[in-house]
């Protein structure tokens, strides 16, 4: 009976020194995780779950622009027409034909001295362009003749917005 108790007896030791030693793992586990929480500052969470104004900006946008696209082409004038308008290379790009161009340098060259300043500032004044150019969404605006030959493109960001703007500053 002796061996039996005292095999019982070692038993219930093991038993207790395993207890223990599971006990000691779960509070230091528990210490390190509850210290690792407190260690990780609300910056460092945050920039975890945010999206930048970029970001945001253009989801919204890409969202949108099946449903832009499914409403193209649109008629802006009687020359001028909006075919299609991307994402592309980091930039909005609208495409756009002329319908009546016809390839002609005296036209070109009124084309390029008063068309082209003429719609970088109004893309510029635009407050919802202004919004995007300031988050660094920029803008291509490419014009086609109706073979789809490229007459002239137009880029906008932000800098060649500021240099449009001090140009009409100074002519004002």
């Amino acid at each position: 009976m002796n061996s039996t108790h005292s095999s019982q007896g070692s038993c219930l030791i093991l038993m207790k020194k395993q207890f223990a030693i599971a006990a000691i793992v779960l509070a230091v586990t528990s210490c390190l995780l509850f210290f690792n929480y407190k260690a990780e500052t609300p910056e460092s969470k945050s920039k975890t779950l945010t999206l930048s104004l970029k970001d945001y900006l253009l989801s919204s946008f890409l969202a949108e622009l099946p449903e832009i696209n499914n409403k193209l082409p649109h008629a802006l004038d009687d020359n001028t027409v909006l075919l299609h308008i991307e994402y592309k290379n980091e930039k909005i790009i609208h495409l756009y034909e002329l319908s009546r161009y016809k390839k002609n340098r005296a036209v070109e060259v009124k084309l390029f001295q008063t068309l082209v300043p003429e719609l970088k500032e109004r893309a510029c004044a635009d407050p919802i362009r202004q919004n995007m150019l300031a988050a660094g969404i920029d803008f291509l605006s490419v014009y086609r003749d109706s073979a789809g030959q490229m007459v002239f493109e137009i880029e906008i960001n932000q800098s060649s917005c500021q240099d449009v703007n001090s140009t009409s500053q100074k002519s004002s």
